[in-house]
Order: structure tokens, then C-alpha cells, then sequence
């Protein structure tokens, strides 16, 4: 059950996204409950646990109901994301073909030396790491970024 949500509807919202019961999630938006409500115990909004469940039926939901497609929340930087670093950094020295995009290298660089504590965390970030094209390009019609 979500906590410190706000209203009762909010809190319905947040269980009805979990157990991905969509009937229930357009009872609770009619019931006043708000689209972009954080679920202050996990920092989260409905639409960010909709893209960590896979649940392309319930983001849909709640980017109909103007859930904003770019709302996340931003977490520490974890020896486990620097592991990760490493790792992709030995896979593309390995295949050179594979080569980053972007900023990538300097925010890497910045992560691995500290400069760097914190990172965002998108729906579309999420979808990104989950590979879920059908969610990224859900997202994007919304007009997520990134």
C-alpha cells in the first residue's frame, strides 16, 4: 500500500497501478485523485511504477489523464551504477563498434570521479533500461525527453 500519498484517492491510484487493475485507476482519477502524485516513501509517481511494471495499458491511462510524461525524481549514485560504468566501458573496449553517444564518456568520467552524486531518473530512462520500445515510443507521443 502506498504511503504519504495525500488523499484516499491517491492512495487507490497508487495500489490500483501496483496490482494493474486499470478500472480501478479510472475510478480513482474520477475520484479526484491526482495524476502526478508522489508516493513520498518511494519517490515515485503512478507513471513511473506504470514503466517499472511494464504495464503499457496503465501508462496509457495516465498519460491520457495529462500524467506528465517527464516527472521523476532524481537518486544517489551507487557503486553499482559505477560497476555498471565499468563494465559497458570493458564491453565497448572489447567491440569497438559499439561506440557511445552524446555526453556519455564525460558523464561517466564525472560519475566514476565523484563530481557527479546524483542522477535523474525518467519514466523514459526507466523504459530506456528495461528496453521497452513500445514504452519509449509511448512515452515520447507524451512527450517525454531524453
Amino acid at each position: 500500500m502506498a504511503k504519504n500519498t495525500g488523499s484516499g484517492s491517491e492512495r487507490a491510484l497508487f495500489e490500483a497501478v501496483m496490482s494493474g487493475d486499470v478500472k480501478k485507476a479510472e475510478s480513482a482519477l474520477s475520484a479526484g485523485a491526482d495524476v502526478d502524485c508522489v508516493d513520498k516513501e518511494r519517490s515515485v509517481t503512478p507513471l513511473i511504477l506504470a514503466v517499472v511494471r511494464n504495464d503499457i495499458a496503465m501508462a496509457g491511462l495516465l498519460l491520457s489523464n495529462k500524467a506528465d510524461a517527464n516527472k521523476g525524481f532524481r537518486q544517489p549514485v551507487t557503486e553499482e551504477d559505477k560497476e555498471m560504468i565499468r563494465s559497458l566501458r570493458k564491453m565497448r573496449e572489447e567491440d569497438p563498434a559499439w561506440k557511445p553517444q552524446g555526453d556519455t564518456v564525460k558523464n561517466e568520467d564525472a560519475i566514476l570521479s565523484g563530481k557527479i552524486t546524483e542522477i535523474d531518473v525518467s519514466p523514459l530512462s526507466i523504459a530506456k533500461r528495461k528496453r521497452n520500445e513500445a514504452m519509449m515510443t509511448l512515452l515520447r507521443k507524451y512527450g517525454a525527453r531524453g
